[in-house]
């Protein structure tokens, strides 16, 4: 009885181990070993469901599981860019998200405004910020990846010409 609980409990603890000190069960999926767990899976579905849902509504069963659904995918696209981004060297720099932010919040007339569109969306700022730091990140990936692309009139003129 004793080394059976010693098994299980050393079996758990490598289970935590490996995943960052988070239980299998509290896992919804993994990205090449990083997991994402299920209170970060359903605060990101909650916020997309509150958008969705108005006063007092209700969704259908089916639209809910396509929400989730869809949350899990963005989550695993978003993991998988942060890894390739980590890999390449594409950063966000707080300076350049603290700019985007402005730019953002500056499309409001006034701060007012912004704060009734935080409301009314069942946001936050530390949410936007997250969402325009991911958004910037994948921008940055794809840059990475695509490098710099030089054309000038003259190629423009010449595919033009040759394919009329």
């Amino acid at each position: 009885m004793f080394s059976k609980r010693m098994f299980l409990l050393a079996l758990f603890g490598g289970a935590v181990a490996c995943n960052g000190g988070v239980p299998e069960s509290e896992i919804v999926a993994k990205v090449n070993g990083d997991p994402i767990t299920k209170t970060e899976f359903e605060a990101q579905v909650d916020r997309n469901l509150a958008r969705y849902r108005g006063q007092n509504h209700q969704l259908p069963p089916s639209i809910e599981q396509r929400i989730k659904e869809s949350v899990l995918r963005r989550m695993i696209d978003d993991a998988m860019i942060a890894q390739r981004a980590k890999a390449i060297g594409a950063d966000v720099t707080e300076a350049d998200l603290q700019a985007k932010f402005q730019e953002y919040k500056g499309r409001f007339r006034t701060d007012q405004a912004f704060q009734d569109y935080l409301k009314r969306s069942k946001n936050t700022e530390e949410n936007m910020k997250a969402d325009l730091k991911r958004n910037m990140l994948r921008d940055g990936v794809v840059e990475k990846l695509s490098g710099q692309i030089d054309v000038t009139d003259e190629d423009v003129a010449k595919y033009y010409e040759e394919n009329k």
